[in-house]
């Protein structure tokens, strides 16, 4: 899959999508609340932890890529323990199944990910 932001622009994008959401507080589920509290406390891991699961996305063959980059996010808080805390990655990980601003802001930073016209107006925005 052809992508257009670098590793680092890409988490750079989720986290801002997430950030944007959760301040404006759209209805944000406990789960993403959980979530948005835990991702702040763990910024550093977290944002490694998002880039890692970008792993493969230049050979990725499906039609979305937050099928690919958010599926292995999701699964790294159950099998790799991203985040040297007990119980925070299994506390994460159950909550992630139902959050529904962190699946929007996820798949909202995989669309411009992977479209360089939404690519390139975001690199217009951060440059103003």
């Amino acid at each position: 899959m052809k992508t257009y932001l670098t590793d680092d622009e890409f988490v750079e994008v989720f986290w801002k999508q997430l950030e944007r959401k959760m301040t404006a507080n759209y209805g944000a589920s406990v789960g993403d609340k959980i979530i948005w509290s835990m991702f702040q406390e763990f910024e550093s891991d977290v944002k490694g932890t998002l880039k890692g699961a970008m792993h493969g996305i230049e050979d990725f063959t499906g039609d979305d890529a937050t099928h690919l980059i958010g599926y292995q996010f999701h699964k790294s808080f159950r099998q790799t323990d991203p985040i040297d805390a007990k119980y925070i990655n299994g506390i994460l990980w159950t909550c992630m199944q139902e959050a529904g601003i962190f699946w929007k802001a996820m798949d909202k930073a995989c669309k411009i990910l992977v479209s360089q016209d939404l690519a390139e107006h975001y690199k217009e925005m951060i440059e103003e």
